[in-house]
């Protein structure tokens, strides 16, 4: 097989199965993992792929959403330890917002471990409804809306309008893009109203992101990250000024 259409099948590859190691790909395309190396070296100058320990993931256009699926198996050992500091911030009594996500996912398994005695949930995310819905503990409340089928969420007017009637003590909300100035971005317009009614909603409003969304942009503007209370995120996220952060009241807490 000749490189460019070796490379191009490789790329292809990881668009539909998400990430795979080296040595999986070397046993597909019938080829050395140096040879797979060299080639994912190529893929990742064009911006098409992200290296990653022993593999390689697909990089998503800005102007799509990245799937579900995808999203579950990125980065998670950083979302496990910004979740293990999110879960100090819930009490018991609370009434917590929990956004669509991978990471938020993580935090409800960490709220099933704590065995809290009286805490409401309110999600739009279908995965997370699922998994908590047989626990006689939490007080559990699905937003309805449009169903996203990338993102098993649900979004748009409908969704915001259900949102209205109810107010939050806390709410952990993930984000697609933080790009300039601390601009929170989403490639999907739907996702914007039910957002930023959750942002009105809430007492206590925390952006839960790994240093993987930082200074990217998309094409739909959600908010500005002063919005926030407090941003969690890992340590190896250098996220600039400190004093940024300090002059608008923002607690940043490193994961």
């Amino acid at each position: 097989m000749k490189t460019n259409n070796r490379i191009n099948k490789i790329r292809k590859y990881l668009e539909e199965n998400g990430f795979t190691t080296v040595s999986k790909l070397a046993e597909v395309f019938s080829v050395s993992t140096m040879t797979i190396r060299r080639d994912l070296n190529s893929l990742e100058e064009l911006n098409l792929v992200m290296r990653e320990k022993g593999g390689a993931i697909p990089k998503t256009p800005i102007f799509l959403e990245e799937r579900y699926e995808k999203k579950k198996i990125e980065n998670v050992r950083i979302k496990r330890k910004i979740t293990k500091e999110a879960i100090k911030l819930i009490e018991d009594g609370d009434v917590v917002f929990l956004d669509a996500g991978s990471t938020t996912f993580m935090l409800a398994e960490l709220i099933i471990e704590s065995e809290f005695k009286n805490i409401t949930l309110v999600t739009n995310d279908l995965n997370i409804a699922f998994y908590l819905r047989n626990e006689e503990n939490i007080n559990l409340i699905f937003i309805g809306g449009n169903i996203s089928k990338v993102t098993h969420s649900s979004r748009g007017s409908i969704a915001a309008d259900n949102i209205r009637q109810l107010h939050f003590d806390k709410c952990f909300m993930g984000v697609s893009f933080i790009g300039e100035n601390f601009k929170l971005f989403t490639p999907a317009e739907e996702k914007i109203e039910y957002k930023r009614q959750v942002l009105l909603n809430t007492k206590i409003k925390v952006l839960l992101t790994d240093m993987s969304k930082f200074n990217k942009n998309s094409l739909y503007y959600i908010t500005d990250i002063e919005e926030f209370d407090i941003l969690i995120t890992n340590k190896e996220n250098d996220i600039v000024d400190i004093n940024y952060f300090k002059e608008r009241k923002l607690e940043v807490i490193k994961a």
